[in-house]
């Protein structure tokens, strides 16, 4: 064994922990072209760097390795009662927020047989809030179409 083997991204917090095996011989590697040795990794416990919204990707000696880093979304959706009332209709808030930024259009919510995309983006930390009508008793569902890069916590209030 002369390459790098079992390369492995865990998530720690703010960063990422990046280990592996090393080959036999080996006293350092280059990680993105910057040189670390074999002390610095057993006095550290692995590779440790600064994580980033979406693909986190570490070169090794010619091994790499990928850590995605999604955003989270979090959706609350809450009956509103006294808004305009109807009998044909039901207003819920829709109440936005998110862990990195996601940029507008990403998130879609579904009322009744329509599809509609967020028109802004949403910053952490700033609240985004819609009222939103559907036809009585259907509640709104919401969604993201990259899994990938996004992750989407609906709670119902």
């Amino acid at each position: 064994m002369d390459t790098i083997q079992n390369a492995k991204c865990y998530d720690n917090g703010d960063s990422i922990r990046l280990t592996f095996d090393w080959p036999p011989g080996f006293t350092q590697v280059f990680i993105n072209d910057k040189l670390f040795t074999l002390q610095e990794y057993k006095k550290q416990g692995g590779f440790f760097c600064k994580k980033h919204f979406g693909e986190n990707i570490f070169n090794i000696d010619g091994c790499t390795v990928t850590f995605i880093e999604k955003a989270i979304i979090t959706c609350c959706i809450t009956p509103k009662r006294g808004l305009g009332y109807s009998p044909k209709y039901s207003s819920y808030e829709l109440t936005f927020d998110a862990n990195y930024i996601v940029e507008k259009e990403t998130v879609h919510y579904i009322c009744g047989r329509m599809t509609y995309k967020l028109g802004e983006k949403i910053t952490p930390g700033q609240l985004k809030k819609y009222i939103i009508r559907t036809e009585k008793d259907e509640e709104p569902n919401v969604f993201v179409e990259d899994t990938k890069k996004y992750e989407i916590n609906i709670l119902r209030g």
